[in-house]
Parts: structure tokens; sequence; C-alpha cells
């Protein structure tokens, strides 16, 4: 059971560290123009929300190892999710974007909406990253889950691994800098609207590469 922690921990900082996966979270962080208190409550969020699933899937797996190794396995699977992440990180992106573009009262309304919702942005990001299937991950569901000696047993081996890729130095470090730094070094508010334009535009690349990939 140990394994699934340590698998969790080297995938979250090698392989997953560097991936859309991680990048994600961090633009979106970044674009939306936290601080470093915000940032570390968004990653706080969005980690929790990754582990939920992955106890979900561990305890589904030890009811039925194989039906998770069929559904990691379905094209079908892949392409919805591949889609309903894709679209969910293009609007995130888009609505920062748009925040600056729209009429007065209408901007207000979708920039205070947006950030009452950003941390269900965040969970909904981290739960959708967490099922979009990518080789190691599948590989490893499939295998270490398929032997789950029951529901406990399987929800705490998805537990372990959320908590290995949970811990990913590389996300928490920027995340927590994306939080910090532009507010220092680009003091100028042009210089630092254009940063989160970047970010914001970088976001909906990333969804775009969800969606096209999977068609």
């Amino acid at each position: 059971m140990p394994e699934l922690f340590i698998t969790g921990f080297i995938l979250g900082n090698t392989i997953c560290a560097f991936s859309s996966c991680a990048m994600s979270p961090i633009l979106y962080i970044s674009a939306s123009g936290s601080d470093t208190k915000s940032a570390l409550k968004a990653l706080c969020i969005f980690s929790s929300a990754r582990v939920a699933v992955y106890i979900l899937l561990g305890a589904c797996a030890g009811i039925s190892g194989r039906w998770i190794s069929k559904l990691f396995d379905s094209i079908a699977f892949h392409t919805a999710m591949g889609i309903i992440t894709g679209i969910i990180i293009i609007l995130s992106g888009i609505l920062i974007i748009s925040e600056k573009k729209l009429p007065g009262p209408a901007c207000r309304l979708i920039k205070s909406t947006h950030l009452k919702k950003s941390g269900i942005n965040m969970a909904m990001m981290g739960a959708l990253l967490a099922l979009v299937p990518c080789a190691p991950l599948t590989g490893l569901l499939s295998q270490a889950f398929a032997d789950a000696g029951g529901v406990v047993y399987g929800a705490l081996g998805g537990l372990l691994f959320g908590l290995g890729t949970t811990a990913s130095i590389p996300l928490w470090l920027f995340g927590l800098l994306t939080g910090f730094a532009p507010l220092r070094i680009l003091t100028h508010p042009t210089y630092y609207r254009n940063f989160r334009y970047i970010c914001s535009f970088l976001l909906v690349v990333i969804g775009m590469k969800y969606i096209i990939y999977v068609l």
C-alpha cells in the first residue's frame, strides 16, 4: 500500500509536474490576479478535489477493478473527459480575458460572480483533471486498483495515491509564486494586466489542446 503514495509522489514531481494538469491551475491563479493567500486556498481546493476523485475511483475499483480498467480504456470516456475538461478550462480563460471588455454593469456582475465561484472553478478543474486519462495514470490505476480487496482498501489506495500526487513540489512552489511574484515584479498596471491576459490566453490554448487531442 505505501508504494501507491511513493508512485503518486514520483509522478507528481516528474511527469505530471510539467504537464497541462499542473500548468492549468497555475495559469488560472496567475490570470485571476490572486495574492499568496488566495493562491494557497486555490491550490488546496484543487488538490482536495483531485484526492477526492482518486478516493472515489479507488472505492469503485475495490468493488470492481475490471470495471475501472474498462472505463479508462474506453474511447468514449477519453473523449468525453477531454471535451468537458477542455471546455471548462477555455471558459475560465475567456471569462478572465473578457472582464475588462464588457460594459460597466456586465463587467462588475461577471467579475463578482467569477470571484465568488473561483473556488468552484478550481474544484471542478481538480476533479476533471483527475479523471482525464493519461498513460501513467491509466496504467497505474488499472494495475494497482484491480487487486483492491474491497471498498475500504480501494479507497485507502486512492487516498494514498492522491496524497502522493498532491505532494508535488513544483505545483505548490510555482502556484504560490504566481500569487506572490507578479504583483511585486510587474508593478506597472499595464504590464500586470498584459501578464494576466497572456496567462488567460494560455489557458484557452491548453483547453483547446485537450479537445483536439481526443477528437
